[in-house]
């Protein structure tokens, strides 16, 4: 039988050794993943969470390089087969637990810190479950496990006992819990964020005489502000302040409930081919997108990039299923596929497709033919609602 040579078949060859490794079976010692095969084991898994609605979580130790031979033994004996040890991509000890809901993994670091014979450094260590509604109404801790309970932001820490097997005082380690989703989002190329600030600045200036016509016509159209600001779904779910000129009447947003059975998007999207609250010049600006030109300004801050997934008003992202929230995985942008390809005329499941496409296959020559495209597509109006 002829072999093909593909990068599926050199994968495909490969992993027998993965999964001895996972197995900590591995001939040459080497029981924790490296990191690159832990970065896809939890990409793995988060699309297996995603599609089934399990939930999992993520244990990172911060241990020296003795604490983490002294792991081994006590991992190879309380972990299950299918637990995953390896590397994070900052060094620290990662152990991927599939289906553990946070009890599970606040159990499991508080074994790990009792049972460490090295008692001279606190353990230090943090959990991360997916998804991250799974840690409300967590708080505060099993008292018989924590001694101390503070929030802190999206996280929160709390003081486990740790008595090795030497005698002594309980050494007392701190683990700290927060939400996966921050961990998936990828970093900007710095060749993206140079396109950015050139194109913003380049933007601004070539737009700012439409923009001063729009303000003026607005003004004179209806009663309200030039500008809406609205909070949107960024990078990793962090919300932002998105800059629009506005196209509807001041109580739109009030209004949006009220108009929820005539929207033409399935999905969390909401879309309205003649949405009532639009005015005569909002309605214009709208099909043109010029609406969108004030958002130079947000690319120029970072809160986006020319070119990105659309971001989504928050009230409607949190509608999204937990696999259509990998398109916050990286900074939204001004224009994208879904831009190009029809806009409200696809269906929104096929509109996450893309923008999940678009992350996987990001490159400067994509980027640069999403921008050149987006003029045509402008100009023809196609799907502009």
């Amino acid at each position: 039988m002829t072999t093909l040579n593909t990068a599926a078949t050199v994968r495909t060859r490969r992993l027998p050794r993965f999964f001895h490794q996972i197995a900590g079976d591995d001939e040459g010692g080497n029981y924790f993943l490296p990191s690159h095969f832990m970065a896809r084991a939890l990409e793995m898994e988060r699309s297996r969470s995603d599609r089934t609605g399990g939930v999992f979580s993520l244990l990172l130790l911060d241990v020296d390089d003795d604490q983490q031979n002294e792991l081994v033994p006590i991992l190879r004996g309380r972990l299950r087969i299918s637990d995953v040890p390896g590397i994070f991509h900052d060094g620290r000890v990662a152990l991927l637990l599939p289906d553990t809901p946070l009890d599970g993994a606040k159990k499991l670091a508080a074994d790990i810190a009792e049972l460490l014979p090295n008692q001279q450094r606190r353990l230090a260590c943090e959990i991360l479950v997916h998804p991250g509604d799974e840690l409300d109404g967590e708080w505060p801790p099993d008292t018989t496990t924590t001694d101390s309970i503070s929030e802190n932001g999206d996280a929160t820490t709390f003081a486990a006992s740790a008595r090795g097997a030497q005698d002594g005082p309980p050494q007392e380690s701190e683990i700290r819990v927060s939400s996966m989703e921050s961990i998936f989002a990828r970093p900007m190329p710095p060749w993206k964020r140079a396109m950015d600030v050139v194109g913003a600045l380049v933007g601004l200036v070539i737009s700012a005489p439409v923009i001063a016509i729009a303000a003026i016509a607005i003004k004179l159209d209806s009663r309200g502000p030039v500008f809406y600001r609205q909070l949107r779904d960024g990078h990793a779910g962090r919300p932002f302040l998105i800059l629009k000129l506005r196209t509807m009447i001041v109580a739109a947003d009030e209004l949006k409930k009220a108009l929820a059975e005539f929207n033409e998007q399935e999905g969390a999207a909401f879309k309205i081919a003649h949405d009532p609250r639009a005015t005569a010049v909002g309605r214009f600006l709208r099909a043109t997108s010029l609406d969108e030109l004030p958002q130079f300004w947000n690319v120029l801050l970072g809160h986006m990039s020319l070119v990105g997934p659309r971001p989504l008003p928050c009230d409607e992202s949190i509608l999204c299923e937990r696999w259509q929230r990998a398109r916050l995985n990286t900074v939204p942008g001004l224009t994208c596929t879904w831009q190009v390809s029809g806009r409200s005329e696809i269906a929104f499941r096929e509109w996450v497709r893309m923008d999940i496409g678009y992350i996987r296959q990001m490159s400067f020559w994509n980027d640069l033919k999403l921008i050149l495209r987006t003029i045509p597509a402008i100009i023809s109006r196609r799907g502009a609602h």
